[in-house]
């Protein structure tokens, strides 16, 4: 069983995000934040086979479609996806250039939840917390 991140933890990570980059603070829609990290723990439930992949895409996708914070909404995503992997053993190993661009895909509809699973587990490796 994956471990979740929760509410008040993509809170804490938006927050340092906006503060690093800039823009509004705040949630736009609670409903949707808490939608939004449900998408991947419904996956698993309906497909108890789905990889860390798809359940990283998942978030990522959900975050990106569901406009949860007033900005940020797919910095949001790319962290999350990095951080769900994470602590999970897995993280994100791609270009800046290459994620922003993925991100902006999934955002216009030019990349699919699947299509994002599969660039996430292309541009995957093993995480050793006790390494970093």
């Amino acid at each position: 069983m994956p471990e979740w991140l929760n509410a008040s933890d993509v809170i804490y990570f938006h927050q340092m995000l906006i503060d690093e980059h800039g823009g509004p603070h705040g949630i736009r829609d609670k409903g949707a934040l808490e939608s939004t990290l449900a998408r991947p723990i419904h996956l698993l439930n309906y497909k108890p086979d789905a990889s860390l992949y798809e359940l990283a895409a998942s978030h990522g996708f959900g975050f990106v479609k569901n406009h949860v914070f007033n900005d940020g909404n797919k910095r949001i995503s790319l962290a999350v996806i990095d951080i769900f992997l994470r602590i999970n053993g897995r993280k994100l190993d791609a270009e800046e250039v290459d994620a922003v661009c993925v991100i902006k895909d999934v955002a216009t509809d030019a990349m699919t939840e699947s299509d994002l699973a599969n660039w996430i587990k292309e541009n995957s490796l093993p995480f050793d917390i006790d390494a970093e």
